[in-house]
């Protein structure tokens, strides 16, 4: 009888064993399937990020329609948001050389400039900007303008223009 009790505990041990093997093989074998099955259904190498697809849009509009500032505007607009910044400056430069005002074109331009490490360029892109909107009625609520400033402050502390730098970035939290 003893030896039965004993007999039996072994097989009741390695029952669990094999049980938990079996249980662990099959959740191996079913995250394996699911994980398959969304690659195969829902993941494409080829496929196309939102932003990428808009930049596409947005390559042939330009295409199209080479005269349209707010094609331009917001292609680079999309080149600044990729880390684009070369191809950002050349829609900016476009259109500011047709329409030195477009507020739109200048920070970008400001942006992209401070962004890609060439402070001294961003300069004068954001204080035509800030010209350009400072007086407006709705100035106070004005986040581009607010950008602006901040900008203009970033790429002028840059240049430890901290006496310059200071009064733009006040201007960012004020405005």
């Amino acid at each position: 009888m003893k030896f039965l009790g004993r007999l039996n505990n072994i097989h009741s041990r390695e029952l669990i064993k094999y049980v938990w093997t079996a249980g662990l093989a099959f959740a191996a074998i079913a995250l394996m399937f699911f994980g398959y099955y969304y690659k195969d259904r829902y993941v494409r190498v080829d496929d196309k990020s939102p932003l990428d697809m808009s930049i596409d849009q947005l390559e042939i509009a330009v295409r199209e329609n080479p005269e349209n500032p707010e094609a331009r505007v917001a292609l680079a607009e999309f080149y600044l948001g990729k880390g684009l910044y070369s191809q950002a400056i050349e829609q900016t430069d476009q259109v500011l050389s047709t329409f030195p005002e477009n507020t739109g074109a200048l920070l970008i331009s400001g942006i992209t400039y401070t962004r890609s490490g060439q402070s001294q360029k961003a300069i004068a892109p954001l204080e035509k900007f800030i010209d350009l909107r400072r007086d407006d009625p709705m100035a106070m609520s004005d986040t581009a303008l607010q950008t602006a400033y901040y900008f203009l402050g970033e790429s002028y502390n840059t240049l430890d223009q901290a006496d310059k730098a200071l009064p733009a970035l006040e201007a960012a939290l004020k405005d």
